[in-house]
């Protein structure tokens, strides 16, 4: 199967993750157990991890610490390894590279994996996040500023020297949580940021495409700390919310050429 990404027809995604943080299971296999029972007729493939190295939306730092030797957490996917859903002592992080549309795709899917889990244990919600990972491929003559409105993609020019690599940071306060866009230009095959190199996915078209010459990562994150006990429908609902923002962010970020190259819908 080729896998797809995004409803535009040429889409820059790269890959797709939610995460929800949660107070730590006292005994993860009693909660794995049964979770994966709910799921793995769509998340058939499993594989135990000793340590648990995920990456946290909006947050430098590790998942909680778990002994050495025991397990710490287990990575579900599906056939085509094209999703996979982490559960751990502390989180639940869904990662794609593979669907056509965020409301009947992601978040349908985001809700089954979420509803399973909240049916076996309440979860008392620390942090709610997103995060898009796009690669700017330029077309023939073009640069990956061109894709990219001022300020975020700045890309200095020193006594008549293009720079080769730029990395730009921007975190905004928002009326709940925070929204974190960064920019990195580099030489070349994009590769995902450091902390996401460990999600062992099959590739999203833009991650296959040849690419010479200056490309970027734009890399968006959007989360909120509600820090109380939810229901499966109270996050989801809360997911809706940082979607329509992180939607509108991006449509604000992205210059006209990228909407009409990447088939803006």
């Amino acid at each position: 199967m080729t896998p797809v990404l995004g409803q535009w027809a040429n889409a820059p995604l790269a890959l797709v993750l939610a995460q929800v943080r949660f107070e730590t299971f006292m005994d993860l296999n009693a909660v794995a157990v049964p979770f994966r029972e709910r799921i793995e007729k769509v998340y058939p493939r499993v594989h135990p991890m000793q340590l648990v190295n995920l990456p946290l939306v909006g947050v430098v730092g590790a998942a909680p610490a778990t002994p050495k030797g025991e397990i710490g957490g287990y990575v579900f996917s599906n056939a085509e390894n094209t999703k996979s859903v982490t559960l751990d002592v502390g989180a639940l992080t869904y990662a794609v590279t593979s669907y056509a549309k965020y409301e009947a795709h992601f978040e349908n899917d985001l809700g089954e994996l979420i509803a399973a889990v909240s049916s076996i244990k309440e979860l008392f919600v620390k942090r709610i996040g997103l995060r898009y990972i796009d690669f700017i491929v330029p077309s023939d003559g073009a640069s990956p500023e061109d894709y990219v409105l001022e300020p975020f993609g700045r890309a200095p020019v020193l006594d008549g020297a293009a720079t080769v690599t730029a990395f730009n940071l921007f975190d905004f306060a928002m009326s709940e949580g925070r929204m974190r866009v960064q920019y990195g230009r580099g030489a070349d095959q994009p590769e995902l940021p450091p902390d996401l190199r460990n999600l062992d996915l099959a590739h999203s078209p833009i991650m296959t495409r040849k690419a010479t010459g200056p490309t970027a990562i734009l890399d968006t994150d959007r989360w909120v700390e509600p820090s109380l006990s939810m229901p499966a429908a109270d996050i989801m609902a809360s997911f809706s919310k940082v979607h329509k923002d992180m939607s509108s962010a991006f449509q604000r970020i992205i210059s006209p050429r990228a909407r009409k190259e990447w088939g803006a819908q």
